[in-house]
């Protein structure tokens, strides 16, 4: 089919009759975004190649979701060409974001394993304050100040990873809001456009937006880089 309305097009060149040749040119790019929109259907989700937790799970959905309700608005005005070249751009955008999410979640699971470790710390930190109120000579009173010093570093450390962790839901409330607004925007550009009164640059700059945020969720991933190295 695709080969076929290409025909079209350069048939109507060829006979120098531009109706034909605008038609046959609709027809192939209205072809080539319903295909490339199936070929996106098909795919496997990608959450299938990250080991996730139920609690990650949740955090994800909500993108998903909006990703699938982008995808419907999309196929639902494929007839329109500035919907579809734009949606499906939106939709590339969005894959994106949840890659990014995808991989964020997955730090912040080894982050909550860290934190773990932040109770032992703070009940070993009151025991070594307690046995230093009561110590008896200079070297042990050395040893359990030391011991103080190097607990307190800990947990300071814990007070990091709870800001990472913060950091990361941050990105993923940003997303779904970011997301959540393109799809509005690109449900009410379609009924507009049907009603000649679509602003498509306003979609492009929704569009844009998203393209920024995936470079800050890229920021947020080398700051999780540096705080494993």
């Amino acid at each position: 089919m695709t080969i076929a309305t290409a025909g079209v097009a350069l048939l109507g060149v060829f006979l120098s009759s531009w109706p034909l040749a605008i038609i046959g040119g609709a027809a192939f790019l209205g072809t080539l975004l319903f295909l490339s929109a199936k070929e996106s259907q098909s795919r496997p989700e990608m959450r299938r190649s990250y080991d996730l937790s139920n609690e990650n799970r949740t955090l994800i959905r909500p993108l998903e979701e909006i990703r699938k309700q982008i995808e419907a608005v999309v196929e639902q005005n494929r007839d329109m060409a500035t919907v579809s070249v734009i949606g499906q751009e939106a939709l590339t955008e969005a894959d994106s974001i949840i890659e990014h999410g995808l991989k964020l979640l997955e730090n912040r699971s080894q982050l909550k394993k860290t934190l773990r470790g932040r109770s032992e710390a703070e009940a070993s930190l009151k025991q070594l304050q307690t046995n230093l109120a009561s110590a008896t000579s200079d070297t042990e009173r050395g040893a359990l100040e030391s011991a103080i010093a190097s607990r307190t570093a800990e947990i300071k450390s814990y007070s990091r990873v709870e800001q990472l962790i913060e950091l990361i839901d941050g990105k993923m409330n940003e997303a779904v809001a970011a997301l959540s607004e393109l799809k509005a925007h690109l449900a009410t550009g379609a009924a507009g456009a049907r009603a000649d009164a679509m602003a498509p640059e306003q979609l492009s700059e929704m569009v844009s937006r998203l393209k920024s945020l995936g470079k800050s969720f890229d920021e947020a991933e080398s700051t999780l880089e540096m705080h494993n190295t």
